[in-house]
């Protein structure tokens, strides 16, 4: 996958970091398509699974299931390079 899609993972983080929320970020990649995107929502929904990976693929809507061995999901995370990228 490409910086792009690296980037984008990353705005979703900053969409998080703005609100006050945990900053991470993910991105849905199929055939080289942005098809889902999320960000964490763990803290401010009280929730042990609304990871950044879980909201893009609930965002992401239903796929099929041949499209699956082409997919790809990025995610940024907290690390002190990131950080920095996301502020």
């Amino acid at each position: 996958m490409s910086d792009e899609f690296l980037e984008s993972a990353i705005q979703e983080a900053r969409k998080r970091l703005e609100s006050g929320g945990i900053p991470i970020g993910s991105v849905l990649v199929i055939d080289g398509k942005l098809v889902g995107r999320g960000h964490n929502h763990r803290v401010e929904r009280g929730s042990s699974i609304l990871h950044a990976e879980m909201d893009c693929l609930e965002n992401a809507g239903r796929l099929f299931a041949d499209l699956a061995s082409n997919l790809g999901l990025k995610a940024s995370r907290r690390s002190n390079k990131l950080l920095h990228k996301v502020r």
